[in-house]
């Protein structure tokens, strides 16, 4: 029994949820021998077994899946439908390099497989091989010039390698292909938010949100595209918006501290700084090693006038900062010398000026300078 358009298409809905997916599909498969999958014929135990796998996976039990399987894979060993769903399964398991061999043996099985070529782009990409990543999607686009989810995915590459024109040339191929693709819009926004063109990026993820509803089966969690949502809405200064953006984040995923985060900064932004620590003190329960987290808290603290806890935070900040930040320690020497610490407020701005020295950062040494002066005078 051949494997059908229905059978192939159940093995990633969303990469066919759109007309024209489909109707290319139908295109690709007529008239062609049927090794066109890499299985010219399947009983129907394998096709059954197929079946139930991808029910598994449905309800997310992909190790059940593996082992599904793994039992068509020992029975046809050139069942490239059984590879492909392997490898879907053990790239949901984060299991990455298993998902790369499983792919790229579909891919071996038959080499006209554009899916398997996009999914084994998708586990080198998670494996940090963008590069690598790119060579199998242009692979798979020499085949089908029409898929949006090889676009897709090579935008998302091109992203990792901050080759930030030609992703946006790409992704918007994707676009053009499914214009009712959320993904492809929040990969979009993505490349904007990633060169600070919040009002475009906000755009994107608004038109992402709009895809989403309408998506039969998304592939993408929708907190993710709340959460940069509202990351955009902060910087353009919309802070009741983002607060009512990361509330709908919040209600999907009560432990997103993204959107902890996102909120507190947008309460600053109203200066509830009560609310606004709230959120902090949630989000460093999530990540107590994130140094980001403490330093706004302290601003929050700097800007509610507690500077006690203002320094403290600013010092935990300070101790887990990358060496490429210097904000936390020209905080510190401010928040000291309104203490009235000068000998460690010093010590700080002796800190920061050797800093902007070795950047050659002129304006902001000559204000450090000018500062110490100052201390040093009274």
């Amino acid at each position: 029994m051949k494997i059908t358009a229905i059978a192939f298409m159940n093995a990633y809905p969303p990469v066919f949820q759109q007309k024209n997916n489909v109707n290319n599909f139908k295109t690709n498969i007529a008239g062609k021998d049927t090794v066109c999958f890499g299985v010219r014929y399947v009983n129907h135990n394998e096709e059954a077994l197929l079946e139930e796998a991808r029910k598994l996976s449905a309800k997310g039990k992909f190790p059940e899946a593996i082992t599904v399987l793994d039992g068509i894979i020992e029975l046809n060993p050139d069942s490239a439908m059984a590879y492909l769903r392997r490898g879907l399964a053990n790239l949901n398991l984060s299991e990455f390099k298993k998902a790369e061999e499983d792919f790229s043996m579909a891919t071996a099985i038959n080499p006209k497989f554009t899916s398997a070529h996009g999914f084994l782009a998708e586990s080198l990409r998670r494996q940090g091989r963008s590069f690598e990543a790119l060579k199998h999607c242009d692979l798979g686009i020499e085949i089908d010039p029409e898929s949006s989810f090889l676009f897709y995915i090579k935008a998302n590459a091109l992203l990792d390698l901050e080759e930030y024109d030609e992703a946006l040339e790409t992704v918007d191929k994707a676009i053009d292909l499914s214009p009712f693709d959320s993904d492809c819009y929040y990969v979009k926004g993505k490349i904007f938010l990633e060169n600070d063109y919040f009002e475009k990026a906000h755009d994107c993820f608004e038109n992402s949100l709009d895809c989403y509803e309408q998506m039969e089966n998304p592939n993408k969690n929708i907190t993710e595209i709340l959460v940069n949502k509202a990351n955009c809405e902060v910087n353009l200064g919309m802070y009741d918006l983002a607060v009512i953006t990361c509330n709908k984040c919040l209600t999907k995923d009560s432990s997103n501290e993204d959107a902890f985060f996102q909120r507190g900064l947008a309460f600053l932004g109203l200066e509830k700084y009560t609310e606004a620590l709230k959120d902090l003190d949630c989000a460093i329960k999530f990540d107590p090693e994130n140094h980001i987290y403490y330093f706004i808290r302290g601003f929050v603290n700097k800007s509610a006038e507690d500077i006690p806890a203002a320094i403290a935070d600013f010092e935990k900040s300070y101790e887990l900062m990358p060496p490429y930040e210097i904000d936390p320690v020209v905080e510190l020497g401010e928040c000291n010398l309104r203490l009235g610490n000068k000998t460690e407020a010093l010590k700080y701005f002796e800190i920061a000026k050797k800093y902007y020295s070795e950047q050659g950062d002129d304006e902001k040494l000559s204000l450090i300078e000018q500062t110490i002066s100052k201390i040093k005078a009274s």
